[in-house]
């Protein structure tokens, strides 16, 4: 593991959390928001995808991908966003989450097939 610390050893003060970018910092892109939060997340499945994240972080990122969701309405960003925030869910095992916002979006965009090959791999 590329970490000094090993998962199982973490405390709550060295164990990472989202960066305050993930939290809404109005001085940065929604699409900049959001990426505070792949390295947390990323850090749990560093080693081994199948790594179950935490609970309160699954709260964390449900929480921030549906702020992102409701605020990005102009459909030229939201076709970045709404992959962004399928990914981050796909990362965090959310994917019945990930699949529904996909779906949604499929009725939603000019370009649907942006999304397709997204819901293909979690269908897959």
């Amino acid at each position: 593991m590329s970490a000094s610390i090993k998962k199982e050893e973490a405390d709550e003060d060295t164990k990472p959390r989202p960066i305050d970018a993930a939290r809404g910092d109005p001085s940065l892109s929604v699409a900049e928001q959001l990426a505070g939060l792949i390295p947390t997340t990323e850090f749990y499945i560093e080693d081994d995808a199948h790594t179950q994240i935490p609970q309160d972080l699954k709260n964390v990122v449900l929480e921030a991908t549906q702020r992102a969701d409701a605020a990005t309405q102009n459909s030229v960003t939201r076709q970045g966003v709404v992959n962004q925030i399928s990914g981050i869910l796909q990362q965090a095992h959310m994917l019945e989450e990930a699949k529904a916002l996909l779906t949604a979006e499929l009725d939603r965009s000019s370009s649907a097939y942006y999304f397709m090959s997204s819901l293909s791999a979690i269908a897959w």
